[in-house]
Formats: C-alpha cells, structure tokens, sequence
C-alpha cells in the first residue's frame, strides 16, 4: 500500500464544512439544489472517510490502497465518533452514485450496505445506531432497489456489461459523443475554474475565457458543459471559506454560536457562519445569460460550519 498525500486536521474539518454548506442560489434555479450537484471537496472527503472506517480505498481493478496519510488526530475522533462519521459516509455514496459519479470504492460500499439490509451480513456494532435513523431508512430502500435491479441486468446480460454504468443512475455524454466517460468531480478542470472566476470578477465571456485556457475548443466545450455548476459552487464556497477576504468589500462575514446538523449528528458543539456576497448589476446579469437564472437575489448568502 502506498501513501500518497497527507491531509491535515485542519483540511478535514474545512472538507467536512465545504460538503454540508448552504448556498441560497438553490431558491433561484433548480441546478444548485444541494442534492443535484457535486464539489471538489467532497469527493476528497469521501475517500478519506472510506479510508478512515474500512483502513483503504479501492481502485479501479479493485485493488486495496491508502490514497490519502491522515493525520492521526482524524483516525483519533473518528472512532470516538463512527456512527456520525459511518451515516456522513452512506449518505455522500449514495449521492455519487445516484448522480453517475461513482468510483470502485463507492460500489463496494454499497453491496457492503445491501447486505447488511437484506440481513445477509452481521453489521458493525456502531453501524447500528444508524439502522433506526429515518434518513437512512429512505435510503435503505433506493439502495435495495438499485442493487436488486442490477443483479437482475448482469443475469439478462451474461456479465457483458460495464460495471461502472450498471451501478451509475445516468451517464454523461456530449453533444458530439467523445466525452462519453464519465468524470471525477475531484478534477474539475482548472481552467474551468478560473474561468468561472474570469467571468464573475473580470467581466469575461466564456468565448474570451476558452481563449485564455490553452485547450482545443471542443475539450474546453465539453468541459464546461459537465462542470459550468459545480465549479460556480465551488467559486462561492472558496470564497466564503477564503481567509485572505477579510477586507474585501463585498464579502461579509458572520461568526455566532450555534449548532447544526453536522453539531447535533457528531455531538460537539461548533460555530455557524454566515457569509454575504454583494453581487453586481453586471455579475448578475452574467449570472442569467450564462447559467440561466430567471431571478438573481442581490448578494449570495452561504451558510457553513466552523469547529470549535
């Protein structure tokens, strides 16, 4: 087994805020509803959570390997805390896979979840605390029915059949075909992000934007069209999380004591923040023309998680 990168305390409670943030825009276009996107960061989150409760990750010939070093104070509260963290873990892997972005590591984590549902396996002793919560139990039925309905095509199928698209909901494909596969959300294109960051800040438009990536204009077409939503996600989120804003007019931030879901699921007590960004008259009307808002409200708001 191979380590490849370390995360640090600090990273892993930054990861866990960026998945469990809430942005308004959700009240303004349908895309940004928190269950119908995918950042960054929460890709990175869930493999250090497979990680951490099963010791490895698994790649694509289903091999065992540590992906990620943790920093021992993770694996520490961790086990103080496993059912959050086990519950954190089902709910993002159904996630993934519903929405097509699955990875091998994912898939085994749900056969491991059928057959503790079905009965067919002893589960985990902590595991059992999540078996009574009524989340879970709504998602104990899409994942009976999903694996059952996959069985059922590898039968009628003989086994000729990309696993990958038996487990995935959907697949994502391109007007001209070639970008059929299917992509890690973990590697967003940089250049789609900074274009994103180009358009918002700088005024460009994605014509001028592509010009400046330096990639051929249907990788940059294709690009785009899987990643233009999460990445404008993944802008605010970077932002609300920026520690170098601190004098930047337009974002204000707020600190006040509260708990929430994430709180109330791990039993600690943290600080919510509240974030506001100012949006332009030109950055909205971007805002329509690009991503299709019918109504833009006048300043983003995001709210998050800090530990204490």
């Amino acid at each position: 087994m191979k380590n490849k990168k370390l995360m640090t305390y600090e990273e892993f409670w930054e990861y866990l805020s960026a998945c469990y943030t809430k942005i308004n825009l959700a009240n303004y276009h349908h895309k940004f509803e928190k269950d119908s996107y995918l950042i960054a960061t929460d890709r990175i989150f869930l493999d250090a959570l497979h990680t951490l409760i099963d010791g490895y990750t698994l790649n694509d010939n289903g091999e065992e390997i540590i992906e990620l070093k943790l920093d021992p104070r993770i694996k520490s509260e961790i086990k103080t805390k496993k059912a959050g963290f086990e519950f954190m873990r089902s709910a993002l892997t159904h996630k993934f896979i519903r929405l097509g972005q699955g990875c091998v590591s994912d898939y085994f984590h749900l056969l491991k979840l059928y057959l503790i549902n079905r009965g067919l396996i002893k589960a985990p002793r902590h595991f059992n605390k999540i078996l009574v919560n009524k989340d879970y139990i709504d998602k104990m039925l899409w994942i009976n029915k999903r694996v059952d309905e996959i069985i059922y095509e590898l039968f009628l199928k003989k086994n000729k059949l990309n696993v990958k698209n038996l487990f995935s909901a959907k697949v994502l494909s391109s007007k001209t075909g070639k970008g059929r596969k299917k992509r890690d959300p973990k590697f967003i294109p940089g250049y789609i992000c900074k274009a994103v960051k180009s358009i918002i800040e700088k005024n460009k438009s994605v014509n001028q934007t592509q010009l400046y990536s330096k990639v051929a204009p249907s990788t940059f077409e294709r690009s785009w069209k899987i990643f233009k939503y999460p990445a404008l996600i993944q802008y605010f989120i970077d932002l609300s999380l920026d520690k170098s804003q601190k004098d930047e007019n337009r974002v204000k931030k707020i600190i006040y004591p509260k708990k929430n879901q994430i709180s109330s699921l791990l039993n600690q007590k943290g600080n919510q923040f509240r974030v506001l960004i100012k949006l332009s008259d030109k950055q909205k009307k971007k805002l329509k023309i690009i991503w299709g808002f019918k109504k833009v409200p006048d300043q983003v708001e995001i709210i998050g998680f800090i530990r204490d």
